[in-house]
């Protein structure tokens, strides 16, 4: 959990380059730092605020990190905040929330994201 917070915290700050860290190695492979940047800041989403979606386990005992259990692949749900411009004139700034399930692999003792698209 705390390297996806410092993940998001890096976006939030338009910071992608340093975020590209935090993405497998894999995916670092095929996604170059310098596109994964542009590609990132030029999404029309601002992201403001990031924290686990919740601390304690929901009703069905899901809680915000499951991992498997050699705890080498675990799967995170966050609450990012974010502000978006309506294309409708009169709605102007959407000031909202999502949650957003995020998968991370232990590396060599490091974790890091795994973007949907990748898996």
């Amino acid at each position: 959990m705390q390297r996806a917070l410092e993940r998001w915290s890096l976006l939030i700050k338009h910071e992608a380059g340093a975020a590209w860290e935090y993405l497998s190695p894999g995916y670092r492979e095929v996604h170059p730092k310098d596109v994964y940047a542009e590609e990132m800041s030029r999404r029309p989403v601002r992201w403001t605020k990031v924290e686990p979606y919740q601390t304690a386990p929901d009703e069905e005992g899901i809680g915000a990190v499951q991992c498997n259990e050699e705890g080498t692949v675990c799967d995170l749900r966050l609450r990012v905040y974010f502000k978006i411009r309506s294309h409708l004139t009169s709605v102007g700034l959407i000031d909202n929330f999502s949650v957003v399930k995020e998968s991370w692999i232990k590396v060599k003792g490091r974790w890091y994201l795994v973007p949907q698209d990748a898996s």
